[in-house]
């Protein structure tokens, strides 16, 4: 359960480091300068005070509401976006009802550019190629089935309810994969292509969404295939071409290629899920059928 949470530390190291430069931001915006000279072990309290602030929050959003662990980020941001404006207000003895409007106009500004409606119109960037490799008890042919999407046996995809409908006339897609999920998180429809295709050996799948948001972007995915003694070693190898700054960031603090090992690993040797991606999967069964998309 704990290797979630672990899997997670960049995301603890970045709001770790932004806390802390917060607080002594605070520290000086309130003029505690003083309070240094009197206890230097201070900087050491500071940093220790941070990092409880940060780990305990982030280890109950990671175990119970994982679809909130963006709000590290940027929650650590806004306080060190506003300590300047605290500053200022301080000096100028402004009334400090000023400070808490700023700061939640901060909070939403930045969650709507790094994750929200607005990601949109961020940067985009390529993340990846990032390489993954697990061991498991299944042979090569097992795991094919288990990895690699296809209508022929999408019951036996490591992702549950996984269905399959024809692509729509003028694309180069083989067919659509669609994904429930759970806990909330919206259902997703991809058209599918693949390449490069060794049997139970090597394949790279192309994914592109039919319907885009910030959810569902394309994807490009390799599987390699390797027998090994009590099964295969299989290497999942990763990226994401023109993507938003927001997205990018939120695959490195989450740590998107181990994630992706821990979930695979454990759909493959058949041992419960503890990944983050695991929480959004399904875990009963549906028909391996499903309607047209409307016009």
């Amino acid at each position: 359960m704990f290797r979630r949470f672990f899997n997670q530390w960049p995301r603890f190291l970045f709001g770790w480091i932004t806390l802390t430069l917060s607080l002594f931001g605070y520290i000086l915006a309130f003029d505690l300068v003083e309070f240094f000279l009197i206890a230097p072990s201070s900087f050491v309290m500071i940093a220790i005070t941070s990092a409880v602030l940060v780990g305990l929050p982030m280890l109950f959003l990671t175990l119970f509401i994982p679809r909130f662990l963006t709000m590290i980020e940027v929650v650590s941001l806004t306080l060190l976006l506003t300590a300047p404006v605290t500053y200022v207000v301080h000096q100028a003895m402004l009334p400090d009802f000023i400070v808490t409007v700023i700061a939640i106009a901060i909070l939403w500004l930045l969650e709507s550019i790094l994750y929200g409606p607005l990601s949109r119109f961020a940067p985009k960037v390529k993340y990846g190629p990032c390489k993954a490799r697990i061991h498991t008890r299944l042979t090569p042919e097992e795991v094919w089935k288990r990895v690699v999407p296809d209508p022929q046996t999408v019951r036996q995809y490591y992702q549950p309810g996984a269905m399959t409908m024809p692509a729509p006339a003028g694309t180069d897609a083989e067919f659509i994969l669609c994904i429930p999920r759970r806990w909330g998180y919206p259902d997703t429809s991809s058209l599918v292509r693949r390449t490069e295709i060794t049997p139970n050996r090597r394949i790279r799948i192309e994914k592109r969404p039919v319907h885009a948001d910030k959810t569902n972007i394309p994807e490009i995915i390799e599987y390699r295939i390797e027998p090994a003694p009590y099964g295969s070693d299989l290497s999942v190898i990763v990226r994401y071409e023109n993507i938003p700054v927001g997205y990018w960031l939120f695959l490195n603090f989450y740590s998107m290629p181990r994630d992706l090992a821990m979930c695979l690993r454990a759909r493959l040797n058949g041992t419960r899920d503890w990944s983050l991606l695991g929480t959004q999967i399904r875990k009963q069964e549906r028909p391996a059928t499903a309607a047209p998309l409307p016009a």
